[in-house]
């Protein structure tokens, strides 16, 4: 599909990166293009004294609204083998494709029955 395609189609040039704070203090990284078709998180990491505490899930969250608000996918690559992988499952993403090493995620907004 197209947001898996723009995703694949690297590099992202056009990513914003950001530092992740909490108080002040810098926790982790964020990177994310925006596309057209989709948005793509182009990596993301939190010091391992912050996970597990629901920041990660805030953050991904945000990034599934934005999707929602403007009918866009959010695309990710991440390591086959990562624990990451199992949030992003939770949180509605699924697998469109894998190799060796990665994994290739899309979210998209359900449909609504009418």
């Amino acid at each position: 599909e197209t947001a898996v395609a723009d995703a694949e189609a690297l590099p992202f040039e056009d990513a914003r990166f950001d530092v992740v704070e909490c108080g002040g203090t810098p926790i982790g990284r964020l990177a994310v293009d925006r596309r057209e078709h989709a948005i793509h998180l182009v990596a993301g990491a939190l010091l391992p004294e912050h996970r597990g505490r629901g920041i990660g899930s805030s953050l991904l969250r945000a990034l599934l609204a934005e999707a929602a608000a403007n009918g866009q996918a959010v695309t990710l690559r991440v390591d086959r083998d990562s624990p990451a992988r199992s949030l992003y499952r939770r949180l509605g993403f699924a697998t469109v494709s894998e190799d060796a090493v990665y994994a290739a995620m899309a979210w998209r907004q359900p449909k609504i029955a009418s």
